[in-house]
Protein backbone atom coordinates (compact mmCIF):
# COMPACT_ATOMS: atom_id res chain seq x y z
CA UNK A 1 0.00 0.00 0.00
CA UNK A 2 1.30 3.45 -0.92
CA UNK A 3 1.58 5.49 2.29
CA UNK A 4 2.19 8.76 0.39
CA UNK A 5 -1.37 8.76 -0.98
CA UNK A 6 -4.33 10.15 0.97
CA UNK A 7 -6.10 7.61 3.16
CA UNK A 8 -9.25 7.60 1.05
CA UNK A 9 -7.21 6.60 -2.03
CA UNK A 10 -5.39 3.70 -0.39
CA UNK A 11 -6.69 0.41 -1.66
CA UNK A 12 -5.62 -3.13 -0.90
CA UNK A 13 -4.46 -5.42 -3.68
CA UNK A 14 -7.41 -7.72 -2.95
CA UNK A 15 -9.86 -4.87 -3.58
CA UNK A 16 -8.07 -3.94 -6.81
CA UNK A 17 -8.22 -7.57 -7.94
CA UNK A 18 -11.97 -7.59 -7.30
CA UNK A 19 -12.41 -4.40 -9.35
CA UNK A 20 -10.41 -5.98 -12.19
CA UNK A 21 -12.53 -9.14 -12.00
CA UNK A 22 -15.73 -7.09 -12.01
CA UNK A 23 -14.62 -5.08 -15.05
CA UNK A 24 -13.60 -8.25 -16.86
CA UNK A 25 -16.93 -9.95 -16.13
CA UNK A 26 -18.86 -6.84 -17.09
CA UNK A 27 -17.17 -6.69 -20.48
CA UNK A 28 -18.04 -10.35 -21.07
CA UNK A 29 -17.47 -11.37 -24.67
CA UNK A 30 -16.53 -7.95 -26.00
CA UNK A 31 -17.60 -8.70 -29.56
CA UNK A 32 -21.09 -9.60 -28.38
CA UNK A 33 -21.46 -6.28 -26.62
CA UNK A 34 -20.90 -5.60 -22.95
CA UNK A 35 -22.57 -7.88 -20.41
CA UNK A 36 -23.42 -4.89 -18.22
CA UNK A 37 -24.38 -1.27 -18.69
CA UNK A 38 -21.52 0.58 -20.47
CA UNK A 39 -21.84 3.52 -18.08
CA UNK A 40 -21.32 1.19 -15.10
CA UNK A 41 -18.31 -0.41 -16.79
CA UNK A 42 -16.92 3.07 -17.36
CA UNK A 43 -17.32 3.81 -13.66
CA UNK A 44 -15.39 0.62 -12.79
CA UNK A 45 -12.61 1.64 -15.18
CA UNK A 46 -12.53 5.14 -13.69
CA UNK A 47 -12.31 3.64 -10.19
CA UNK A 48 -9.33 1.56 -11.30
CA UNK A 49 -7.65 4.68 -12.70
CA UNK A 50 -8.17 6.62 -9.48
CA UNK A 51 -7.19 3.85 -7.07
CA UNK A 52 -4.29 2.48 -9.12
CA UNK A 53 -3.14 5.04 -11.69
CA UNK A 54 -0.07 2.93 -12.50
CA UNK A 55 -2.22 -0.07 -13.47
CA UNK A 56 -2.30 -0.56 -17.28
CA UNK A 57 -5.36 -2.82 -17.07
CA UNK A 58 -7.64 0.22 -16.90
CA UNK A 59 -6.54 1.35 -20.36
CA UNK A 60 -6.92 -2.17 -21.75
CA UNK A 61 -10.43 -2.38 -20.31
CA UNK A 62 -11.22 1.02 -21.77
CA UNK A 63 -10.13 -0.18 -25.21
CA UNK A 64 -12.17 -3.36 -24.90
CA UNK A 65 -15.20 -1.31 -23.88
CA UNK A 66 -14.79 0.71 -27.08
CA UNK A 67 -14.61 -2.58 -29.02
CA UNK A 68 -17.76 -3.84 -27.28
CA UNK A 69 -19.59 -0.65 -28.20
CA UNK A 70 -18.36 -0.77 -31.81
CA UNK A 71 -16.23 2.37 -31.43
CA UNK A 72 -13.29 0.85 -33.30
CA UNK A 73 -11.52 4.16 -33.98
CA UNK A 74 -11.46 4.93 -30.27
CA UNK A 75 -10.28 1.38 -29.52
CA UNK A 76 -7.43 1.81 -32.01
CA UNK A 77 -6.44 5.08 -30.33
CA UNK A 78 -6.41 3.53 -26.85
CA UNK A 79 -4.51 0.40 -27.93
CA UNK A 80 -2.00 2.52 -29.90
CA UNK A 81 -1.27 4.49 -26.73
CA UNK A 82 -0.67 1.23 -24.85
CA UNK A 83 1.51 -0.08 -27.70
CA UNK A 84 3.62 3.09 -27.60
CA UNK A 85 3.92 3.03 -23.81
CA UNK A 86 6.70 1.66 -21.65
CA UNK A 87 4.75 -1.21 -20.12
CA UNK A 88 2.68 -3.88 -21.86
CA UNK A 89 3.69 -2.60 -25.31
CA UNK A 90 3.50 -6.06 -26.89
CA UNK A 91 0.03 -6.70 -25.42
CA UNK A 92 -0.95 -3.27 -26.71
CA UNK A 93 0.30 -4.13 -30.20
CA UNK A 94 -1.65 -7.40 -30.19
CA UNK A 95 -4.81 -5.57 -29.12
CA UNK A 96 -4.09 -2.85 -31.69
CA UNK A 97 -3.89 -5.53 -34.39
CA UNK A 98 -7.22 -6.89 -33.11
CA UNK A 99 -8.95 -3.49 -33.28
CA UNK A 100 -7.47 -2.67 -36.69
CA UNK A 101 -8.63 -6.00 -38.07
CA UNK A 102 -12.14 -5.30 -36.76
CA UNK A 103 -12.02 -2.06 -38.75
CA UNK A 104 -10.84 -4.05 -41.79
CA UNK A 105 -7.74 -1.86 -41.82
CA UNK A 106 -4.78 -3.63 -43.50
CA UNK A 107 -2.44 -1.92 -41.03
CA UNK A 108 -3.35 -4.70 -38.56
CA UNK A 109 -0.69 -6.83 -40.22
CA UNK A 110 2.10 -4.39 -39.21
CA UNK A 111 1.18 -4.54 -35.52
CA UNK A 112 0.73 -8.32 -35.75
CA UNK A 113 4.17 -8.77 -37.32
CA UNK A 114 5.75 -6.74 -34.51
CA UNK A 115 4.16 -9.05 -31.94
CA UNK A 116 5.36 -12.14 -33.80
CA UNK A 117 8.87 -10.66 -34.09
CA UNK A 118 8.95 -10.17 -30.31
CA UNK A 119 7.93 -13.81 -29.83
CA UNK A 120 6.42 -13.31 -26.40
CA UNK A 121 4.32 -13.05 -24.26
CA UNK A 122 2.52 -16.20 -25.28
CA UNK A 123 -0.98 -14.70 -24.92
CA UNK A 124 -0.17 -11.86 -27.32
CA UNK A 125 1.31 -14.28 -29.87
CA UNK A 126 -1.73 -16.56 -29.52
CA UNK A 127 -4.07 -13.61 -30.18
CA UNK A 128 -2.12 -12.67 -33.31
CA UNK A 129 -2.14 -16.28 -34.56
CA UNK A 130 -5.91 -16.36 -34.05
CA UNK A 131 -6.25 -13.09 -35.98
CA UNK A 132 -4.20 -14.59 -38.81
CA UNK A 133 -6.42 -17.67 -38.93
CA UNK A 134 -9.55 -15.51 -38.90
CA UNK A 135 -8.18 -13.40 -41.74
CA UNK A 136 -7.28 -16.51 -43.76
CA UNK A 137 -10.76 -17.95 -43.23
CA UNK A 138 -12.37 -14.67 -44.35
CA UNK A 139 -10.23 -14.71 -47.50
CA UNK A 140 -11.16 -18.34 -48.12
CA UNK A 141 -14.85 -17.46 -47.69
CA UNK A 142 -14.57 -14.61 -50.19
CA UNK A 143 -12.83 -16.99 -52.61
CA UNK A 144 -15.59 -19.60 -52.09
CA UNK A 145 -18.27 -16.97 -52.71
CA UNK A 146 -16.63 -16.07 -56.03
CA UNK A 147 -15.75 -19.57 -57.23
CA UNK A 148 -18.08 -21.92 -55.35
CA UNK A 149 -15.08 -23.92 -54.09
CA UNK A 150 -14.28 -23.97 -50.38
CA UNK A 151 -10.75 -24.75 -49.28
CA UNK A 152 -9.75 -24.79 -45.64
CA UNK A 153 -6.81 -22.41 -45.15
CA UNK A 154 -3.53 -24.01 -44.08
CA UNK A 155 -3.36 -21.86 -40.95
CA UNK A 156 -6.76 -23.13 -39.80
CA UNK A 157 -5.90 -26.74 -40.64
CA UNK A 158 -2.58 -26.44 -38.81
CA UNK A 159 -4.29 -24.98 -35.74
CA UNK A 160 -6.80 -27.80 -35.78
CA UNK A 161 -3.94 -30.31 -36.00
CA UNK A 162 -2.06 -28.62 -33.16
CA UNK A 163 -5.12 -28.78 -30.92
CA UNK A 164 -5.61 -32.50 -31.43
CA UNK A 165 -1.89 -33.35 -31.35
CA UNK A 166 -1.39 -31.60 -28.02
CA UNK A 167 -4.32 -33.31 -26.32
CA UNK A 168 -3.66 -36.55 -24.45
CA UNK A 169 -5.81 -39.18 -22.82
CA UNK A 170 -8.77 -37.78 -20.93
CA UNK A 171 -8.03 -34.30 -22.22
CA UNK A 172 -8.30 -35.38 -25.87
CA UNK A 173 -10.97 -33.64 -27.91
CA UNK A 174 -13.87 -35.86 -28.89
CA UNK A 175 -14.04 -37.00 -32.52
CA UNK A 176 -17.35 -35.14 -32.84
CA UNK A 177 -16.78 -31.66 -31.37
CA UNK A 178 -20.48 -31.24 -30.58
CA UNK A 179 -20.34 -34.22 -28.20
CA UNK A 180 -19.09 -33.33 -24.73
CA UNK A 181 -19.57 -29.58 -25.16
CA UNK A 182 -21.80 -28.07 -22.52
CA UNK A 183 -22.74 -24.63 -23.86
CA UNK A 184 -24.56 -23.73 -20.64
CA UNK A 185 -21.42 -24.31 -18.56
CA UNK A 186 -19.09 -22.72 -21.11
CA UNK A 187 -20.97 -19.44 -21.17
CA UNK A 188 -22.33 -19.34 -17.62
CA UNK A 189 -19.79 -16.70 -16.58
CA UNK A 190 -21.26 -14.29 -19.16
CA UNK A 191 -24.65 -14.49 -17.51
CA UNK A 192 -23.30 -13.10 -14.24
CA UNK A 193 -24.60 -9.56 -14.65
CA UNK A 194 -27.55 -10.21 -16.92
CA UNK A 195 -31.10 -10.22 -15.65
Amino acid sequence: MDESRPTYLRCSQAALNELIDAASLALGGALDGPAADPYDIGLLIDALRVLAPQLPAADMFDGMLHVALGNFDDAVRVFAEIANGRTNAIYGKALLAFALQLKRDPEWRIAADEVLAAGSPAQAVALVRALERQHDVLLAKEHADRTGVWELPESAAAANGDATDGAEGANAAPANPAVGFDAQAAFAHQQYLRL
